[in-house]
């Protein structure tokens, strides 16, 4: 692999003579730079990060690359280490710069710091990717001291911006009705003081708070205006720190959390952080989702450039109530309905006493349960193969239920906090991750399994408590503030291992829920479970902001039965549904056998249409938030374009209704001015006529400038539009 050192004036001299002059360090993509500078004491500070075309003339410091505690210590430092002496405070100095091609679109920029007292580095490695206009950052230091230091806080990213307007956009849970709402969108403008949002709940990273952040001079729009995604790729606890001086100058700070987990490292030992990924648009926050749409889906994902399958998953349609002949009617209905993939979620492990009829019992015990399912998961995979569908199965690997052999056997594998009681969570505790042998146990569990039944071709894996009580028996006792860092890299570790064994077995990363929607998490799988709400009109919100970080592609939708017969919901149209779940990774959550006649037909239709040309689309085409439901004028909407703007869905949502709701005023984009497109209405609701604009040619040009108008005012109505080019 080809490498070149960065020419800056007099660097071969910069170790022991410093700088004579200011010196720039650019990191570009096709569309963005980083400008960092190094003056003539050799710092390293931010002086620009934004878009090429609006680089200024005039460039200034904005504040160092990495401040340390020290000096007047007046910030909340990015980097603070206790030396072995004991000695609080770091100062950190530039020593080269290295700049590595790793292909024709990835370019990796390195900057050495080093200590200028105290024999510790610090490296930052910036990866820009070019097309994409995504660049991230990654931190790691080490040191050669005479003994153990102390890591308190270590930030992947700390860019600093001028004085501005500048506003937030957050994603957070928001519970309705003691149900979960994952990547609600939260806006707000920033105010002198420090403003955080962070997880200290570990193994679900993205629950309650997802790892990242807009921020955006003045409210983010769509398609305009200056905004900045600042992400944390983690699989565990974080912090994104957004501090605005009196001055309304700004300093973000984002990386793994510093709360209680002061880490003691030896020498000669590498301490990495977890990446962190930057992207700017000043085209508008849509831009910058399609960015980063582009970087998960040729980076991050597993087999990112290939097609998610269309499922059925058990839960909803049976829970834990089910036995062999209950499933195979099940898989007989998916392939019946044209399905690909049939997956068995919980309940099927587990014998005698803790055999898994409930939540209570059998985790850890991964047996498969005999009484239930006498065939075996291999029979089952045969069942399938045979009616021309695939099989999958759900496991939970790092937790144990105390009523199980796992647990009696291995107490000492329990993450607990010496003799203090452990909090049960889903009736169940963690597994210490920080132990090797644990590390074994879970991948030579899944090993096993797929072993046993090779016919497995997919696989659910869900992590359904947080960490409390913390404590390792592994870790020593004055090292058990390293397990928050060492649980996550252990995950990590697991991770690999089945990776490098099963390079393209298709996986869904979950967790209660989105809560482990991350890129830390992404990087090992294929698609993620988006929420376990899936009643349509609460999917609208969720899927809305989870489209500003993650790609469709990824994004598991379902067409589910919640909201019908649910006194929390309204009874919602089966096309409703359809054309939700449509607009992600499309699949089915529920019991097909208790599908009425017309819900099967409309389910069906959608499906040969997914096949056909929708899941290509969706999947891989470049997403247009059109209209937002956030707006509260009772519609949403977004389109889906091909990249080479031949083809184009959208879809629309009537959410609720008012006395003086008239149709929709739709303007889309994305389009190719040039082309003329046919309007199709497609999967019309039964309840209704096709919209009179069905089989219309309209210019690209008329459709971005004067838009659709879309009679579709009555609740829970919707439409599917298909856009061709002739």
């Amino acid at each position: 692999m080809r490498q070149q050192i960065l020419s800056l004036a007099a660097a071969a001299a910069v170790a022991v003579a410093g700088v004579a002059q200011a010196e720039e360090i650019r990191i570009e993509t096709a569309k963005t730079v980083i400008i960092l500078e190094v003056n003539g004491e050799r710092d390293v500070g931010w002086i620009y990060w934004g878009a090429k075309a609006d680089e200024p003339a005039q460039k200034w410091w904005r504040g160092p690359l990495l401040s340390c505690f020290g000096g007047w210590a007046e910030v909340d430092p990015a980097l603070r280490v206790t030396h072995a002496d004991g000695t609080l405070t770091t100062a950190l100095k530039f020593e080269r710069c290295e700049r590595q091609a790793l292909d024709a679109n990835r370019t990796r920029t390195t900057l050495t710091l080093k200590d200028p007292l105290y024999p510790l580095t610090v490296q930052v490695a910036f990866t820009a990717y070019a097309k994409e206009n995504v660049v991230t950052q990654q931190v790691t230091l080490t040191h050669q001291e005479p003994g153990d230091i102390v890591v308190h806080a270590m930030a992947s990213a700390a860019p600093t911006f001028p004085a501005g307007d500048w506003w937030l956009t957050s994603f957070q849970n928001r519970f309705l009705d003691n149900w979960p709402n994952e990547m609600h969108l939260y806006e707000e403008p920033l105010n002198p003081g420090t403003k955080r949002i962070a997880n200290y709940r570990s193994t679900r990273s993205a629950y309650f708070e997802n790892p990242a952040v807009l921020i955006s001079e003045g409210r983010a729009q769509e398609e305009a205006g200056k905004v900045y995604g600042l992400l944390v790729a983690w699989t565990g606890n974080w912090e994104i720190d957004l501090a605005m001086d009196t001055g309304r100058g700004l300093r973000a700070k984002a990386g793994m959390a510093a709360l209680g987990a002061d880490y003691k490292l030896p020498p000669n030992t590498p301490y990495v952080s977890p990446e962190a990924i930057l992207a700017h648009s000043a085209e508008g926050k849509g831009q910058l989702s399609r960015n980063l749409h582009d970087y998960a889906r040729n980076y991050v994902l597993v087999d990112g450039d290939k097609p998610n399958p269309i499922l059925l998953n058990s839960w909803e349609g049976v829970y834990f109530t089910f036995d062999e002949a209950k499933i195979k009617e099940m898989i007989r209905d998916a392939a019946e309905m044209g399905l690909e993939l049939f997956v068995l979620d919980d309940g099927w492990f587990g014998n005698g006493e803790y055999a898994r009829d409930a939540a209570n019992a059998g985790l850890g015990d991964w047996q498969v349960n005999a009484k239930k399912l006498p065939c075996g998961l291999q029979g089952l995979a045969d069942y399938a193969k045979g009616l021309g569908i695939r099989f999958g199965l759900w496991i939970e690997p790092e937790m144990v239920n105390p009523r199980s052999n796992l647990a009696k056997a291995h107490p000492e594998w329990v993450v607990k906090s010496g003799r203090r009681d452990i909090p049960q969570g889903r009736n169940q505790w963690l597994l210490d991750l920080t132990n090797p042998a644990v590390q074994d146990f879970v991948f030579e569990t899944f090993d096993r399994i797929l072993t046993e039944a090779p016919g497995i071709s997919y696989i659910k894996w869900d992590a359904n408590r947080t960490v409390a009580n913390v404590g390792s028996a592994y870790l020593p006792a004055d090292r058990q503030a390293n397990f928050w860092y060492d649980y996550a890299r252990g995950l990590y570790a697991v991770y690999a291992r089945i990776r490098e064994k099963y390079p393209h077995l298709q996986m869904q990363v979950c967790a209660s829920g989105g809560g482990r929607v991350d890129y830390g998490a992404l990087a090992y799988h294929n698609e993620f479970w988006t929420s376990d709400n899936t009643s349509a009109i609460r999917r609208i919100f969720i899927q809305w902001g989870t489209t500003h970080l993650y790609p469709a592609k990824a994004m598991a939708a379902h067409f589910s039965r919640s909201g019908v017969g649910n006194p929390l919901d309204a009874p919602f149209p089966a096309s409703f549904r359809l054309h939700v779940a449509l607009s992600g990774r499309f699949g089915f959550e529920l019991q097909p056998a208790h599908l009425t006649e017309q819900e099967r037909a409309i389910a069906e239709e959608g499906v040969r249409a997914a096949k056909d040309y929708i899941r290509d689309i969706v999947q891989f085409g470049d997403l247009y938030r059109l209209h937002s439901p956030y707006l509260r004028d009772g519609y949403a909407a977004l389109s889906y374009v091909t990249k080479d703007k031949t083809q184009a869905l959208v879809f629309a949502y009537s959410l609720d209704t008012a006395y003086d709701k008239g149709p929709l005023a739709l303007t889309l984009a994305g389009l190719d001015p040039a082309k003329r497109y046919r309007v199709d209405e497609v999967l019309v609701p039964p309840a209704r006529k096709p919209l009179a604009l069905s089989g219309k040619v309209l210019t690209g040009a008329a459709l971005m400038r004067d838009g659709l108008s879309l009679p579709i005012t009555k609740l829970y109505d919707s439409c599917l539009l298909r856009l061709r080019a002739q």
